[in-house]
C-alpha cells in the first residue's frame, strides 16, 4: 500500500512540473485483439484433466502382461503424459505476458500525460503480444500432441485386449477422432464442423430513418 501511495504522489508530482493537464488524445493501446486471448479463457484445466487420464492409462498398461500392442499403448501414453506437461509450463509462462492496458496504466498512470512513457508502454504490449503469439502457438502444439497421443494409445490398447465388435466399434471412434484432430491442426477440417469467418452470410442492416439520421448529428 505505501508504495502504490508513494508512486501515485511521484506521478502527481511528474505531472504538476511537466505542466501537462490533459491526457493524450490519441489511441493509446494498439492491438488486434478485441476479444482477448482464447488461452485466457480456456485455462489449463482440460489440459490437466487429460495428462491426468494419458498418466492412469499409461500405468494400467504398464501393469499388464507384456504384448506388442501393450509396448506401443504404453509408448503412445508416455507421449501424452510428456506433451501435457510441456503445455502446462507454457501456459505458466505465457501468464506473465498477459497484462491488460487496465492493469498497465494503473501501475503507471502518468503514461496517459506523457508521451515518452506511452511510447514505452506501447513497446511492451507489442512485446508481449509477440512473446503470447509464440506461446501460444507451442501450446497448441503440445497439446495436439498428446490428444494425438492418447487417442492413438486408446485404439493400441483396445487392439491389446480381446478383440470384439465393441472393442473395434471403439477403435474406430477413437480413429474418427484422431482424423478430426489431424485436420483441425492442418487446417483443412470441414467447414461444417469448424466454421470460419469468411463463410459468414453477410448482415443486412435497415435503412436508417431522417429522424435517426438527425439524431446522429
Amino acid at each position: 500500500m505505501q508504495i502504490r501511495i508513494l508512486g501515485s504522489r511521484f506521478s502527481k508530482m511528474i505531472l504538476e512540473k511537466s505542466g501537462r493537464s490533459q491526457e493524450v488524445h490519441t489511441p493509446i493501446w494498439d492491438s488486434p485483439r478485441e476479444l482477448g486471448n482464447p488461452l485466457a479463457s480456456v485455462g489449463n484445466t482440460p489440459v490437466a484433466v487429460l495428462g491426468g487420464f494419458a498418466l492412469t492409462a499409461m500405468v494400467n498398461a504398464a501393469t499388464r502382461k507384456g504384448s506388442a500392442w501393450r509396448d506401443v499403448s504404453l509408448l503412445l501414453f508416455g507421449v501424452a503424459v510428456a506433451s501435457f506437461i510441456v503445455a502446462l509450463l507454457l501456459m505458466t509462462v505465457v501468464a506473465q505476458y498477459q497484462a491488460t492496458p487496465e492493469q498497465r496504466l494503473g501501475w503507471k498512470p502518468e503514461a496517459k500525460y506523457i508521451p515518452s512513457l506511452l511510447e514505452e508502454e506501447r513497446r511492451l504490449q507489442r512485446e508481449d503480444e509477440w512473446m503470447v503469439d509464440v506461446y501460444s502457438w507451442r501450446i497448441s502444439l503440445a497439446t495436439a500432441i498428446g490428444i494425438f497421443s492418447t487417442l492413438s494409445g486408446g485404439v493400441a490398447f483396445l487392439l491389446f485386449t480381446q478383440v470384439t465388435w465393441g472393442v473395434l466399434a471403439a477403435a474406430c471412434v477413437l480413429l474418427l477422432a484422431i482424423i478430426v484432430v489431424i485436420l483441425q491442426n492442418l487446417d483443412v477440417a470441414p467447414h461444417w464442423l469448424f466454421p470460419k469467418v469468411a463463410r459468414a452470410r453477410p448482415v443486412q442492416f435497415a435503412e436508417l430513418t431522417k429522424k435517426q439520421k438527425g439524431m446522429l448529428k
